[in-house]
């Protein structure tokens, strides 16, 4: 390759890179600048000749630029890479992801600076901050979502997650894509069934693989391919979903974005399983997994009316007396289980400690809560059958109504109207 060919193949390459590339004086001031200047800030490369570092670089950040322009002269540039906000042409900042060098035109010498857009590092950043200041799970994966989006490829990108208690799909899209293309319908047909069970993301570069309705619907929406990656993390699995337009790149185009895409989101899964965990177990009851008196109490102050049933096992010590405690917890979580079986779903069962148990019943009638404490009783008279025994107990209910707001009284007023149907049925006896 002679000289000039050389030449011309240099300038082809600084000109068409992806990334933007400044050289400076040892002032500070722009000597050139490449082409993808007008992309990532907006003005072709004559607007910025001639410029000082101090004019696009962000306020807040000129003394650090002042410092590294001065440490590049002195001992040249340093290894490894930095951040800085540039201006844009239209008033805005970007964020980049710069590394620097050093050039000469054989008598001075040049800092040079190689940049991109670090969109994806800051709204990682961004998602990370979030998630430990305890914002919702849907801004944290919006925010990741965004992240990823990949906009310039117009790929739609979507997180689907279940919720560690596995009752809950939720969905998180950079787009206005309907359900079905996202995996949030339980589909037999659909791919997203074929990675949840399998636990192996699947690609395509066309919609063949699809079924005819889901074809038709992708089609519809204008893509092409897609890719399915899934992400498990303890109780809680994810999906993440890209749709790429129709005609245009790939889905494997975004390998490096999926990798860091599966990374964060295993990273969010995590956080919010360990969190869910120590809620679940500040607020429930080991054994039988129904709320304990801190969520009762906090439900029974923001109540308006209705009832409480206020209940204690009969019998029950016997259980644990003949046939061990271990015999006696196996109670205990049968119970819960016929107590939940009994209940409206506005209703909550709690176990305050021992063999007491209570109800809540917002917006209940009285005699709502009559007919709910005859079906409790009716749920516990069947023998219970613990390991290779069956035992019999029974359950005594107090029972306050009010029409005003329920509050601890009424929880004190059921237990004496507990304490009196025990007395009474021992002076029946």
């Amino acid at each position: 390759m002679d000289k000039l060919s050389a030449e011309h193949l240099f300038r082809s390459i600084v000109q068409h890179s992806n990334d933007l590339i400044t050289v400076f004086d040892e002032r500070g001031q722009i000597a050139f600048i490449n082409d993808a200047v007008l992309e990532i800030l907006g003005a072709a490369p004559d607007e910025y000749v001639g410029k000082s570092l101090f004019d696009v670089v962000h306020p807040e950040e000129r003394e650090r630029a002042a410092t590294t322009l001065a440490v590049a002269r002195d001992f040249g540039p340093a290894p490894g890479t930095t951040h800085f906000r540039v201006r844009r042409a239209d008033g805005s900042y970007i964020a980049l992801e710069m590394t620097a060098g050093h050039a000469t035109d054989g008598t001075r010498r040049f800092l040079t600076i190689t940049g991109r857009p670090s969109d994806t590092r800051d709204g990682l950043e961004r998602a990370m901050l979030q998630l430990v200041g305890g914002d919702p799970l849907e801004h944290v994966m919006l925010t990741v979502c965004d992240t990823l989006s990949w906009r310039p490829m117009r790929s739609r990108v979507a997180i689907v997650w279940t919720t560690p208690d596995g009752r809950e799909h939720r969905v998180i899209q950079g787009g206005l894509l309907p359900d079905a293309l996202l995996g949030k319908r339980l589909d037999p047909e659909s791919p997203f069934t074929l990675v949840r069970a399998s636990g192996t993301g699947v690609q395509s570069s066309d919609l063949s693989p699809l079924s005819p309705s889901l074809r038709a619907l992708a089609v519809a929406c204008g893509l092409g391919g897609y890719w399915i990656e899934p992400v498990r993390s303890g109780d809680a699995s994810a999906l993440i979903v890209v749709w790429t337009v129709a005609r245009g790149h790939p889905p494997s185009v975004h390998v490096r974005g999926m990798s860091l895409a599966r990374s964060i989101v295993e990273v969010i899964l995590r956080w919010a399983d360990n969190q869910w965990h120590l809620d679940f177990a500040a607020n429930h009851d080991e054994l039988t997994r129904l709320p304990n008196r801190k969520p009762f109490y906090r439900a029974l102050d923001g109540t308006a009316h209705g009832a409480v049933l206020y209940c204690d096992l009969d019998g029950f010590k016997a259980v644990n007396d003949r046939h061990g405690h271990a015999a006696g917890d196996e109670v205990l979580r049968q119970v819960a289980e016929r107590l939940r079986r009994c209940v409206r779903e506005a209703d909550l069962v709690a176990r305050l400690g021992g063999d007491e148990f209570a109800v809540l019943c917002p917006g209940s009638t009285a005699t709502d809560a009559e007919l709910l404490a005859d079906r409790i009783r009716a749920a516990i008279a069947p023998a219970f059958a613990i390991f290779d025994v069956t035992v019999q107990i029974g359950i005594s209910i107090g029972m306050s109504h009010t029409t005003l707001g329920l509050d601890q009284a009424s929880v004190a007023a059921a237990d004496r109207m507990l304490v009196e149907a025990k007395a009474a049925r021992r002076t029946v006896r």
